[in-house]
């Protein structure tokens, strides 16, 4: 098994905590996206857009660190699958098809796909 250093002991933590923070996110907008949606909807979108910006840096490291461990590109590449299904998100013309869309896929395979980054990066950082 992978030893970490305490500073990539920390970028997980931190990492963990943002998956976290991303699943609220998706939650929020799922719940609020009507046609006459807030404009929190739309910041908070704009929030998860830079999220996966911070993914993508982090699954750079992520594929570095654990080079040896196949689970880490099977991950990162369902990453990216959940990115190609999010920007879908910009040819829905309405909020109700924006809103179908997290709910009936991006927001499904987040969860299911966050579930096992955590499962993968717990057995590291758990003591």
């Amino acid at each position: 098994m992978t030893q970490l250093t305490d500073a990539q002991h920390e970028m997980l933590q931190e990492y963990l905590q943002l998956l976290a923070g991303m699943r609220e996110g998706f939650d929020y907008i799922e719940e609020n996206l009507t046609e006459e949606a807030p404009p929190q909807v739309a910041q908070i979108f704009q929030d998860l857009i830079k999220a996966f910006e911070q993914v993508h840096k982090t699954h750079s490291q992520l594929l570095v660190i654990f080079q040896d461990e196949p689970k880490v590109i099977e991950l990162v590449e369902e990453c990216k699958q959940l990115v190609e299904q999010l920007s879908t998100w910009f040819e829905v013309e309405s909020n109700e098809a924006k809103q179908q869309l997290l709910a009936n896929k991006v927001n499904p395979s987040f969860r299911e796909w966050q579930q096992k980054m955590e499962q993968f990066v717990q057995a590291y950082i758990a003591h």
